[in-house]
């Protein structure tokens, strides 16, 4: 190569680095190779991020603060309206409990009654026509036992008075039947010994209710020593009763 064209070959590299030095010194610089209409004048989140993580506030970029928070909005207050009062049920009183007694007074309960009937109808052919006259008293004992007292009278003799309870059941509106339990003296005098004299009575009647208040009724009770219930230890009544209410005739 001639001295001439290496001449020529550095004067033309000068000249190419001159003007490239001239053109990047005249063109703007810019920070993330974007023209300046391309920024947002808004901080974005992202942004505000960025600017907490290098520690850079809003006051110097001249911006003002952005909220990420949504804008509060106005609440009208609103007055509430009271409850409506609930309308009064109307409650009834409760009807006083009646006085737990042990013995209680029932109106119109108290009954004499007269029998006639058998004796040792069917046991020991001491057959005798009999008697009986019985108070069934007004009083319940815890409200289901009625006392009762009463005695029989046989024609040969033999004779018993007792005293005990019965229980009432109404059968239907008329129909009632009481069995009863008494114990009592008994004295057999022609009649069947039962070899000692306190003897039980146990039983029933069954009866009907008549319109004037009194009763009629089918008598039968047992009359036993207590031992047993053997044909030796035991005899027999049975018979019709009438009954009416003490309180008869007095309305």
């Amino acid at each position: 190569m001639t001295e001439k064209q290496e001449k020529t070959g550095t004067f033309r590299g000068f000249f190419c680095a001159a003007a490239l030095g001239l053109v990047l010194c005249s063109a703007p610089a810019y920070a993330d190779g974007m023209p300046p209409e391309y920024y947002s004048k808004e901080v974005t989140p992202l942004d505000r991020a960025l600017m907490d993580l290098h520690g850079i506030g809003p006051d110097e970029l001249g911006e003002p603060p952005v909220s990420l928070m949504p804008e509060a909005q106005e609440i009208e207050d609103v007055a509430a309206e009271p409850p409506k009062p609930e309308p009064e049920i109307a409650q009834e009183k409760p009807k006083p409990a009646p006085e737990r007694r042990i013995v209680q007074a029932q109106p119109d309960s108290s009954f004499l009654g007269l029998s006639i009937g058998a004796y040792d109808a069917f046991t020991h052919n001491e057959l005798a026509a009999a008697f009986g006259l019985e108070w069934q008293t007004g009083m319940r004992i815890v409200g289901v036992l009625q006392p009762i007292f009463g005695a029989m009278l046989a024609t040969n003799g033999a004779m018993l008075a007792y005293g005990g309870v019965g229980i009432p059941v109404d059968v239907t509106e008329r129909l009632y039947f009481m069995p009863s339990l008494a114990v009592g003296a008994y004295r057999d005098g022609g009649g069947y010994d039962l070899r000692r004299t306190l003897a039980y009575r146990f039983g029933g009647e069954l009866g009907m209710r008549l319109q004037n208040g009194s009763r009629l009724s089918l008598d039968a009770h047992v009359l036993t020593n207590g031992k047993s219930l053997n044909r030796r230890d035991r005899t027999e009544f049975i018979g019709i009763k009438y009954s009416f209410p003490l309180s008869f005739g007095q309305r």
